[in-house]
C-alpha cells in the first residue's frame, strides 16, 4: 500500500480533483483540514482521510479508480509512504 500525504496548498489541489464531482466537500472546508492522506492500495482502489491532530476521518470509503484521479494529485503529494 501506498499513502500520499498532501499539506498546506496541496491538500486544496488535491482536493479539488478528488472532490469534483461530490458537493458535499467545498474548498473552504480544506482549507481547514490540517492534512490529507490518500491510500493507494495495490489492486488500483484507494481511500481518502483527513488527519486531525489526535484522530483522522475518513472522507472517501476504499473505491476503484476508474477516472484515474491519484495518478492525478500524485504530483502535489507533500510525502510518499510506502507500506
Amino acid at each position: 500500500m501506498k499513502r500520499l500525504i498532501f499539506i498546506g496548498d496541496h491538500i486544496k489541489q488535491a482536493a479539488k480533483i478528488l472532490f469534483a464531482e461530490d458537493d458535499r466537500y467545498t474548498p473552504q472546508m480544506a482549507a481547514r483540514w490540517p492534512e490529507l492522506e490518500v491510500t493507494v492500495h495495490h489492486d488500483g482502489r484507494y481511500a481518502v482521510w483527513v488527519n486531525l491532530m489526535d484522530d483522522a476521518e475518513l472522507l472517501q470509503d476504499t473505491i476503484h479508480d476508474h477516472k484515474q484521479l491519484v495518478q492525478q494529485i500524485a504530483g502535489f503529494a507533500d510525502e510518499v509512504i510506502e507500506d
